[in-house]
């Protein structure tokens, strides 16, 4: 299990509560598909003096008739439990898992006679949430790597888990957890993020932050 506290003073859970504002979390992967986009991986509008995210190693692999639009959630369709070596397959409208696939990397593939949205999933605080998107045309696969680089931000719009980025909606922290099964950052609502991390400017491009070839 891994996990990311984030401290804060009473006076920041007051302001962010009273603003609205939601703590999104997004996950880095790798991959060279084209048109692969983050999506929020979680989301909460419920804080407290330590805010901790935890979540396992297990993938899942999900595939949606959900576009890929900026600032719209993708729906998950269907799911299936995948690990690093083996392939998700989409066909017949179902979508299953076997052996085969690169070492170290989950492949999806797409043997079904239409467009599919699809990505990797995993499970934050037992909830499970997609933080990437690629379309997959018919006979069309791509080769995805986990990678634990975990990027915080609070947001003064809601977005649920799912949802589209290309650009970051507000400033944040990029968490670098490989090797690492804990972190501990803090946010403060005038100094902003502070910890071990890359500050993420309010605009900065996520396809180049996040998806990583």
């Amino acid at each position: 299990m891994r996990s990311i506290a984030v401290g804060m003073s009473r006076q920041t859970v007051a302001a962010l509560l009273a603003g609205g504002f939601r703590l999104l979390a997004f996950k880095a992967v790798g991959t060279d598909a084209s048109g692969t986009v983050p999506l929020v991986w979680y989301e909460t509008g419920q804080f407290s003096l330590s805010t901790v995210l935890s979540w396992p190693d297990d993938l899942s692999a999900y595939a949606s008739q959900s576009g890929i639009v900026p600032g719209v959630p993708v729906a998950m369709d269907m799911t299936t439990g995948v690990a690093t070596g083996e392939v998700a397959e989409i066909q017949n409208g179902a979508m299953t898992t076997k052996t085969g696939g690169p070492f170290g990397l989950v492949m999806i593939a797409n043997e079904d006679r239409q467009l599919w949205t699809a990505g990797i999933a995993q499970a934050v605080d037992g909830v499970l949430g997609p933080y990437c998107a690629v379309p997959l045309h018919p006979a069309a696969s791509a080769v995805l790597k986990p990678a634990n680089q975990i990027l915080l931000m609070f947001a003064p719009l809601p977005a649920p888990a799912g949802t589209a980025f290309t650009n970051a909606p507000a400033a944040g922290l990029l968490i670098d957890m490989a090797g690492a099964l804990n972190a501990n950052v803090s946010f403060d609502i005038s100094a902003g993020w502070s910890g071990s991390g890359r500050q993420v400017a309010h605009g900065a491009d996520l396809v180049s932050l996040l998806i990583l070839e």
